[in-house]
């Protein structure tokens, strides 16, 4: 198992505890589950496994997601929503890359609008220290109809990419773009996240390696 996954794993978990704090959820770390005391805002986990060979979940509410870090959960009473791939990247990324700012709160309502799963997210984020929303750096028209976002976080001695949502642009070059931005923002660390579906193709052409995989079940109704 690479550092490079153990860092992605531990970030997005951070992120995801951060979310959850912001929001008034109390959480729990154990050594294999974070977990949220209470509902979470929609699109995030209510437990997350935090390492390999995780065979106990806590009693959760039904319908609760649960991220399965390792893609390796043996519960036949889960329902998988999705598979994805954690991704990450050290070294250094090259070819055409787009510009990404920072959104200005006067800009945020707009973004969180464009998002379409932003609802977890306060305006409190734009002041937090290790965190950084952005935008491709563009003029804003106000329709938000080629609106692009991601946010980058920093934790367990990463940056974190995610909420990533892109316009009609060149995705590759964007995330190219993520990159030097991350390293703009918080220096030279390790860059990590994951990606399913469509979204995964242009981050693996950008030059993000694939880690391993994930899944996202929920417990039953």
């Amino acid at each position: 198992m690479s550092r490079l996954l153990t860092q992605a794993v531990r970030n997005n978990s951070e992120w995801c505890d951060l979310v959850a704090r912001m929001n008034g959820v109390p959480t729990l770390w154990t050594d294999g589950v974070w977990e949220a005391a209470s509902a979470m805002p929609p699109a995030y986990p209510r437990a997350i496994t935090l390492r390999p060979g995780v065979r106990s979940l806590p009693d959760l509410p039904p319908h609760s997601g649960v991220k399965d870090s390792y893609a390796d959960l043996e519960e036949e009473r889960l329902e998988l929503l999705f598979e994805a791939e954690w991704i990450g990247l050290a070294g250094p990324v090259e070819g055409p890359a787009l510009g990404w700012r920072e959104v200005p709160p006067r800009e945020f309502g707009a973004w969180r609008l464009a998002h379409g799963e932003a609802e977890a997210l306060p305006p409190a984020l734009l002041e937090h220290p290790d965190v950084r929303v952005l935008t491709l750096d563009r003029p804003f028209d106000g329709r938000g109809g080629d609106w692009s976002g991601a946010i980058l976080n920093l934790a367990a001695a990463a940056v974190g990419i995610s909420n990533v949502f892109l316009g009609d642009v060149d995705e590759a070059a964007a995330w190219r773009g993520l990159a030097h931005a991350a390293r703009a923002h918080f220096g030279d660390r390790p860059l990590v996240g994951y990606e399913s579906g469509d979204a995964l193709r242009p981050a693996l052409l950008a030059g993000f390696p694939a880690l391993g995989p994930l899944r996202v079940w929920l417990t039953p109704r």
